[in-house]
């Protein structure tokens, strides 16, 4: 991710399959998948009303679909930030396991997102 240039194409499949997975695209399409479409891969984003914890996720997922280099470290210092206030608050309080892991599998995101800028 080196070039500011970088395009939808150059993401790696594992990363789009951990936002799908953790619900940041709600749809991925790919050439061939819809003969009615053209012939470049789309994605269709989960708006913020449709994260289950907007404070968290909504940062989160700006840094999983950052493309810029720049821009993308500002994020990812911002997701970190707002996973790391949400984990604070929630530390205390009993019955968030599913929140707790939504949590765990956001930083595990953000581990490889900051390993694949490095390489």
């Amino acid at each position: 991710m080196g070039d500011a240039n970088t395009h939808f194409e150059q993401v790696p499949v594992k990363i789009i399959e951990k936002q799908i997975a953790a619900g940041l695209i709600a749809e991925w399409t790919m050439p061939g998948d819809d003969p009615t479409a053209d012939s470049g891969a789309k994605i269709h984003l989960v708006s913020e009303v449709d994260l289950k914890y907007p404070e968290w996720q909504g940062p989160l997922h700006e840094a999983l679909l950052e493309l810029d280099e720049v821009k993308l470290k500002e994020r990812l210092t911002a997701a970190q930030a707002a996973i790391a206030r949400r984990l604070q608050s929630i530390s205390q309080e009993p019955g968030n396991s599913e929140e707790q892991l939504a949590l765990a599998d956001a930083l595990s995101s953000l581990r490889i997102l900051k390993r694949d800028i490095r390489d």
